[in-house]
């Protein structure tokens, strides 16, 4: 297995980037695995969830110059031309060419039925198989509508046939999201009330994956993602929030190391070829750019690849199961876990009404 080098995170200790080997954060990881960054397990899982990253990517991207000229195409603002940039500084007043943009207005069309078509409450309709399931098909139809509502699931449909109209796919992940805050509680025998941090939702969600930074396995048809043995996507999230993350969810580990990497972008962001910028403002790589120094943004690889985890030194087992990774800024492996579903699939979704 060769080692994937993805930037100079490692150069230097004077004001730059430290050798994270160096240093022992003392984490206790799951299943008794030595997950801490420089060990050998955990260089064995970072390169080798990297190394389907770029193949996949390396892929993908071949899409970008057609996703380029179709994000173009349907935009619904048209620049002016030179010609009539100029009549408008003389007499703004004066009238200039109006184009209708027909891709956009047709797509529109379509999104517009889709979600009149699809999105009656409730979203997702349940049923039991006998007599005794009805009651509690009837309850849970109701916890999952109020989560959809309650999570805007509606709204990561709409991006989802969006994204599957526009580029052929549509990527999504449904999520459980939990939010974090002060709880007032009463003292027992008094009137006084203390703030407390404590849990004030949890529930399903949906989260939409841009389709530039999708990494499906390319083997295999975008409508079969689980007969592959990877899917995964690039998420641009910040170092505050992965904190948040870590001291809510046991799941989450490692995230102190990443105070000590400098530049903690993924290579697969550098190389992200969107032109969406040209239209609407500024692309994920450059919006990453104008923040640093200020915020401190952290691109993490999240994947579910299908292993034989002994061939991973993860336990003894040798049947394929489906793991969840993330890998922070390149470098920092932050989830390593078993995805322990009924289903048994990969919890991703990929809309391709045009396979």
């Amino acid at each position: 297995m060769p080692a994937i080098q993805q930037g100079a995170h490692r150069e230097g200790t004077d004001g730059g980037s430290k050798d994270l080997s160096r240093i022992d954060h003392g984490y206790e990881y799951p299943e008794g695995l030595n997950l801490r960054p420089g060990s050998e397990v955990h260089e064995l899982v970072k390169n080798r969830v990297m190394e389907r990253a770029r193949a996949s990517h390396d892929v993908m991207k071949r899409r970008f110059d057609s996703w380029n000229r179709i994000d173009e195409t349907l935009t619904a603002y048209i620049p002016a031309d030179e010609a009539e940039r100029i009549i408008q500084k003389k007499d703004s007043r004066k009238p200039v060419s109006i184009i209708f943009p027909y891709s956009y207005a047709v797509m529109e069309t379509v999104l517009t039925y889709m979600t009149m078509a699809f999105f009656q409450d409730p979203i997702f309709r349940y049923e039991g198989r006998s007599s005794e399931d009805t009651i509690g098909a009837i309850l849970l139809e109701k916890v999952v509508q109020h989560h959809c509502m309650k999570t805007k699931v509606e709204l990561g449909l709409h991006t989802m046939l969006r994204d599957s109209i526009a580029y052929g796919l549509g990527p999504v992940a449904p999520t459980w999201i939990e939010q974090h805050g002060r709880i007032p509680v009463r003292l027992p025998g008094s009137e006084e009330v203390e703030w407390e941090e404590g849990l004030l939702f949890e529930g399903n969600g949906l989260s939409n994956i841009d389709p530039y930074l999708y990494l499906p396995d390319p083997s295999v048809p975008s409508h079969r993602l689980q007969d592959g043995e990877f899917c995964g996507w690039v998420d641009r999230t910040n170092l505050m929030a992965l904190k948040g993350s870590e001291a809510n969810d046991e799941d989450v580990f490692n995230v102190k190391y990443l105070n000590h990497i400098k530049g903690r972008r993924s290579f697969l962001l550098n190389t992200e070829k969107s032109a969406r910028h040209m239209k609407s403002g500024v692309n994920t790589g450059n919006r990453a750019s104008l923040m640093e120094g200020i915020t401190n943004p952290v691109d993490v690889v999240y994947m579910y690849v299908k292993i034989v985890p002994r061939e991973w030194k993860l336990s003894d087992k040798t049947i394929p199961e489906w793991w969840f990774f993330g890998v922070a800024s390149d470098e920092v492996v932050i989830e390593a876990r078993r995805a322990e579903f009924y289903h048994g699939m990969a919890p991703l979704i990929c809309c391709s009404p045009e396979f």
